[in-house]
This record gives C-alpha cells, structure tokens and sequence, in this order.
C-alpha cells in the first residue's frame, strides 16, 4: 500500500492508527478536524524542523498520537485525540519542549491563527497541540494526567 500525502509534511498515515488507514486510506481524512493541515504545518514551517506524530508506517511504535480509536484512549474519555482535533508532536532529539511551549506563549496570536487553543504544559518527550473550542482569546494549557 502506498502512502497518501496529506499536505506538504504530512502523509495522512502519520495522522492516524494503522486500523483507520487500511479499512479507509484516502478516506480516512474523514477523522481529522479541518483546522489538522494548518496546524501542523503551521508549527512545522514556524520552527522549521521534521516533525514526528505516528510511524508505524515506517515500522514505528507510535501510532496514538494522532487521531485515536476509543479502544487505543488509556488517557481520557474526553480526549481531543479521539475527536481528531489533537496531535502529539515529537521534535528532533534534545528538544527544549519547555522552551517550544514558552515560544508559544510568547507569540500565541501567530499560533492562534494555525488553529492552535490548547497545549499540553507537562509533557517532556512530545509537544500536545489541539484545536478544542475553548471560547477563550488565550492559550489554553492542561496537564497531561
């Protein structure tokens, strides 16, 4: 099976669960809220450097960092993951993430524009990005646990 692109970075399979992508490749876009492609390029182009989100296309173990089935959910019920609004973002090794959440804070209008509300503020080895309506006019941070 050959790989779909979903935009400039991204092919659709780093974007969802391997289940998803075989019973409905291209189709499997259905999933993803509309604001996934500027979101994730939006951060992708503004730091400039390869993002990891799911590859086990490639022969990887992540395959919930996308997009996830309420059966793959060990976090919450509520989980932004299973309404295909959230993304696990892993940056080349020995990222500062401290400092990738502190230059989103910083400059949160231009993340607002991808489509970014919401961060993840304890995370060591990943950065968690989602698009939940929060109804606020700031960045929105939650504890992973």
């Amino acid at each position: 099976m050959q790989r779909i692109k979903f935009s400039d970075h991204f092919f659709i399979d780093q974007l969802v669960p391997k289940e998803i992508y075989m019973t409905f490749y291209d189709k499997s876009i259905m999933f993803l809220d509309a604001k996934t492609e500027s979101m994730l390029e939006g951060v992708r182009n503004y730091f400039g450097v390869p993002l990891i989100i799911n590859d086990w296309f490639e022969g990887g173990n992540r395959y919930k960092s996308g997009f996830v089935l309420p059966e793959d959910n060990n976090e919450s019920k509520y989980s932004m993951h299973l309404l295909g609004k959230a993304f696990n973002l892993v940056f080349p090794p020995k990222t500062d993430y401290e400092r990738i959440r502190q230059t989103i804070r910083e400059r949160y209008d231009s993340f607002k524009k991808m489509g970014i509300t919401t961060i993840e503020s304890d995370t060591l080895d990943h950065l968690h990005i989602d698009c939940r309506n929060t109804g606020m006019d700031k960045l929105y941070e939650v504890n992973s646990k």
